[in-house]
């Protein structure tokens, strides 16, 4: 859900909301570059190209891809990865497979 806060210039002191709702199939298929324009085309109302810039717009799409729940998943995923290979090498040191590096090796041999 996006929400626009916007005023008319009679009334500069009473704030309007509008509140758009976007299919997260949208942001998970779609570039930002295509949620963006098809906001600017399906919100042409709220959506002046003179008032609210496509970089600001852009910015905001990429924050709500970045946070969707597909992408959480991918991320939590990944964490899971490196916390298991952190796992890994601090079992490998435990059990005494600790290699040793090249200073180490030069002062035994």
């Amino acid at each position: 859900m996006m929400t626009l806060v916007y005023h008319f210039e009679s009334k500069e002191s009473e704030l309007y909301y509008h509140e758009i709702p976007i299919d997260p199939k949208l942001l998970q298929t779609k570039s930002a570059d295509d949620v963006v324009s098809h906001l600017y085309v399906t919100e042409a109302y709220y959506f002046n190209p003179k008032r609210i810039k496509r970089p600001q717009v852009l910015r905001l799409v990429k924050m709500m891809q970045s946070n969707s729940p597909k992408q959480l998943k991918r991320n939590e995923r990944q964490e899971q990865i490196n916390i298991q290979d952190n796992n890994y090498v601090e079992d490998a040191l435990n059990f005494g497979f600790k290699q040793n590096n090249f200073f180490e090796r030069k002062k035994q041999n």
